[in-house]
């Protein structure tokens, strides 16, 4: 190719602009900026759209939003206000934060602990129904061989596990703790609940009998179970006590449920026994 004179001169004093890398390129600022003198108090409005798949209500008190802590390895709210509102609609949550770092949304275990209600009873010779009702949700499911199935919800952001089979126990629950609904309490949370942890061979005993008799009856939750209200003591944590009715007929629900025809049953370590009174002197 022919070039003139004149440009070939011009050309020689081009020069190639080198490519820098990302690193290069791009510096990470922390905020605040820890270089900087400028009042480092004020918060940063920030707003994030929840997922639809997670359950909130409009309590948002014990919503916390935490920032990472890489020096301390774990979550911290420090730097975070408390949320300030949470747009049913529009599913965003609108806080303010002094530090910019990966961010969570956390909500106390016990949020839906102690559990307010339950009755357990069979609707057919393998399959069981369980109602829990928590402090925000009333759950139905429906047990049978090797799976344990979500039915009758009609919130929203359950609806991807509503109804669904083939669910093993322990996957679906961990699938409903994705979705902000914890089921499965330690040991540990009991004090934060305020209940008394069981004796666990009592715990074991119980779980047993009502496995083999939910086939014949239909058991059901004793306030009297559970209290650290000095006033109003519960059984000892030696104990466990339930209500318990014949349902010979798989019944779901009774046509007729009045207060005598349910019995009380209390389980120690090494029997089990009808009891006419639950409460200790």
């Amino acid at each position: 190719m022919y070039t003139f004179p004149e440009q070939s001169k011009q050309a020689a004093k081009w020069t190639m602009r080198p490519i820098l890398t990302i690193e290069e390129r791009l510096r990470n600022i922390p905020f605040p900026d820890p270089t900087s003198h400028a009042a480092n108090d004020m918060g940063v409005e920030m707003k994030f759209t929840l997922p639809e798949t997670v359950y909130m209500d409009e309590n948002t008190q014990e919503v916390k939003i935490a920032i990472w802590d890489a020096d301390k390895d774990e979550w911290s709210h420090e730097h975070t206000g408390e949320v300030a509102a949470f747009s049913f609609h529009e599913r965003k949550i609108h806080f303010s934060t002094l530090k910019f770092a990966p961010m969570a949304m956390l909500q106390s275990r016990c949020t839906d602990f102690p559990y307010r209600n339950w009755k357990l009873r069979c609707v057919d010779h393998d399959v069981a129904l369980l109602d829990l009702e928590t402090k925000r949700l009333n759950l139905v499911f429906e047990i049978s061989a090797l799976q344990l199935k979500l039915i009758e919800c009609d919130e929203p952001a359950l609806a991807h596990l509503n109804g669904k089979d083939g669910f093993t126990p322990g996957y679906l629950l961990e699938e409903l703790a994705k979705c902000g609904l914890l089921l499965m309490p330690r040991d540990e949370d009991a004090q934060l609940a305020g209940i008394e942890v069981k004796d666990r061979m009592t715990e074991e005993r119980a779980i047993v009998d009502v496995a083999l008799g939910v086939r014949a009856f239909h058991f059901r939750n004793c306030k009297w179970n559970q209290s650290l209200d000095q006033a109003n003591p519960g059984v000892s944590s030696e104990n466990i006590v339930m209500r318990i009715r014949e349902n010979l007929e798989f019944d779901s629900k009774f046509e007729e449920d009045y207060e005598p025809d349910w019995r009380y049953v209390m389980w120690w370590n090494n029997k089990v026994s009808f009891v006419e009174g639950c409460r200790q002197n």
